[in-house]
């Protein structure tokens, strides 16, 4: 008789062998959050796209971290971030100091009102969801569903400010 465990490997292995199936990863954890901001240092396209709510990426990450790793790794390794955020003063702030963090800021429109977000590379999306206590994400790698939201990314780049 199979456990719950041995049954979502069995079910994950399946996955794997149909031709294009997407790599998914619920994230539900601090750990979590942080491999798959590692995973985005390693971007061969040398850009990273995020859009939506600057607050989530606060409650996803810890601040010490930001600061005292993943932003001057990500800068020493010329790797750009476009962001589309609502207008906040967190954004301005950001916007304000694109220069040196090898970042572009622009707003979001004001009818483009997402309640969560989504950080694109290479053929990898994540999901941010604001939750009670702090973030919940999912990480999916499919070149398909990079490239679609890239497209969604690039036509509300366009309206940002």
């Amino acid at each position: 008789m199979m456990t719950r465990n041995e049954k979502g490997y069995e079910m994950e292995e399946l996955l794997q062998t149909i031709a294009g199936a997407p790599r998914v990863e619920y994230i539900t954890t601090a750990e979590g959050f942080t491999e798959a901001a590692e995973r985005s240092l390693e971007s061969r396209e040398r850009v990273i796209y995020y859009l939506g709510r600057a607050e989530i990426l606060m409650d996803a990450y810890a601040q010490a971290y930001e600061d005292g790793y993943y932003i001057p790794t990500r800068i020493e390794r010329g790797i750009k971030v476009m962001m589309l955020v609502e207008d906040t003063p967190m954004m301005r702030r950001y916007r304000d100091s694109d220069g040196p963090q090898v970042r572009e800021t622009r707003s979001l429109p004001p009818d483009a009102d997402f309640r969560h977000s989504f950080m694109v590379h290479d053929d990898t999306v994540v999901f941010f969801m604001k939750t009670g206590g702090g973030a919940a994400g999912l990480s999916i790698v499919s070149p398909g569903i990079a490239e679609t939201m890239k497209t969604v990314f690039h036509a509300i780049w366009q309206r940002g400010t």
